[in-house]
């Protein structure tokens, strides 16, 4: 007479626990980097809003020292959790183009006004930092 087998052998249980584990630990491992990822992007995406806001501030501050004899000038602090430091530096001080007077039959060269200044703007935020480098035009109108 045959003996019908009821239920599974201890081998088979210990190869399916073997394979539910490692799927397991598979699948969390990749939605602890899509966890990371995403913060990193809500990170960025806060740098990035706070980022045009500051250049705002920057321009006018910019166009503020243009009137002075400054021609380098720094500024940090913190807006909402993110730490920033600019830095500004005058890299051209010109005039208008020379202009032909008709009159007079000669060039007029007006005096210079133009301060062209290279800026970098560095943020920082949760262990994410990003770097920006621009030009800003000042003039004086005196």
């Amino acid at each position: 007479m045959s003996k019908r087998q009821q239920g599974f052998t201890l081998v088979e249980v210990l190869v399916a626990s073997v394979i539910l584990f490692s799927v397991l630990a598979v699948v969390s491992l990749v939605y602890r980097g899509a966890i990371t990822a995403s913060v990193k992007a809500t990170q960025h995406l806060k740098i990035n809003a706070e980022a045009r806001m500051l250049i705002v501030k920057i321009e006018q501050s910019i166009l503020e020292l243009s009137t002075s004899e400054i021609n380098k000038t720094q500024q940090k602090g913190q807006v909402n959790g993110i730490e920033y430091i600019w830095k500004a530096q005058v890299i051209d001080f010109r005039s208008a183009p020379k202009k032909f007077d008709v009159d007079l039959g000669t060039f007029i060269v007006p005096p210079r006004k133009y301060k062209l200044w290279r800026v970098t703007l560095n943020l920082e935020h949760g262990g994410v930092s990003k770097e920006l480098t621009f030009h800003q035009l000042g003039w004086n109108n005196a």
